[in-house]
């Protein structure tokens, strides 16, 4: 961990010894006493950006998922209820936010649909720029073998490459069917008047 104005050396899961200004590790810990007490930390990886999005999601089944938004969006995984964990998985590259506004609204979303179904959504200004341009717009990331491998990212809004708004702060929810709901923050004109406000929009998968 660090603090603010200060230099440390913090040893990573990999046993290298990291300096930098912001440099966190991700610990796991464990509780299978309904939190009375907890097991060690467990260190699972370095985030040199921290703060960017983290979320945690169980299959109800002993599978745990950890994804989490570094330069890179990555997922770390333990099929033994917390027990042990998989090395980090880059899931999506290149998803840091362009600036500190977009940073503030980024967050990845994580959710397990059926079986070995599970899907993940973030925000983002910097992925695919070159298709998407800079103005930050929602992808959602599929894995289906229980997140051992995930397909790539595809666009949550549909106008993507040309909407030129800022899309952020994504929450997902799955049914009992599978289906997805995302929900987003927009700011776009949508008034005859041309103004840029907040809107909220939804997309539901079929």
């Amino acid at each position: 961990s660090f603090r603010d104005g200060e230099e440390h050396y913090v040893e990573g899961p990999d046993g290298g010894n990291y300096e930098w200004r912001g440099v966190e590790i991700i610990y796991a810990i464990r509780s299978i006493d309904s939190g009375t007490t907890w097991s060690a930390p467990q260190p699972l990886a370095i985030d040199t950006w921290p703060g960017r999005g983290l979320d945690l999601e169980t299959d109800g089944d002993g599978t745990w998922i950890l994804a989490w938004v570094d330069t890179d969006l990555f997922v770390a995984r333990s099929r033994d209820d917390g027990v042990s964990w998989t090395d980090p998985i880059r899931i999506a590259q290149n998803v840091d936010p362009a600036d500190e506004w977009s940073g503030s609204r980024q967050r990845v979303d994580l959710r397990h649909a059926r079986g070995d179904q599970w899907l993940a959504v973030f925000a983002s200004q910097s992925f695919r720029s070159d298709i998407y341009g800079i103005d930050s717009d929602l992808c959602a990331v599929r894995s289906g073998d229980g997140g051992a491998t995930w397909r790539d990212p595809v666009p949550v809004n549909l106008d993507a490459a040309n909407d030129g708004a800022t899309d952020a702060s994504p929450s997902l929810a799955i049914d009992d069917n599978g289906r997805a709901l995302v929900a987003w923050e927009t700011y776009r004109s949508l008034g005859s008047d041309g103004s840029i406000d907040a809107d909220v929009f939804a997309a539901l998968t079929t």
